[in-house]
């Protein structure tokens, strides 16, 4: 993983077009990183499968709850 920082700009009330540069993310982080933005509390397993440099997404699991606790 390569970390990343990007200047979004606020928006008031939500649009269709997300200011997330996801098309430069790993593809699962558009169903997320919504939820990390939310300040909800979730739970995320992913396994890729790795051959060389690149990486294929085998499976994945998200789980919410308010109730939740970090």
């Amino acid at each position: 993983m390569r970390p990343g920082w990007f200047s979004i700009p606020f928006h008031p009330a939500p649009t269709d077009d997300p200011p997330i540069p996801f098309d430069q993310m790993w593809d699962l982080d558009i169903h997320w990183f919504p939820y990390l933005l939310s300040k909800m509390f979730f739970v995320l397993k992913v396994d890729y499968t790795r051959e060389g440099e690149v990486f294929t997404l085998k499976k994945w699991w998200l789980g919410t709850s308010p109730q939740l606790a970090p």
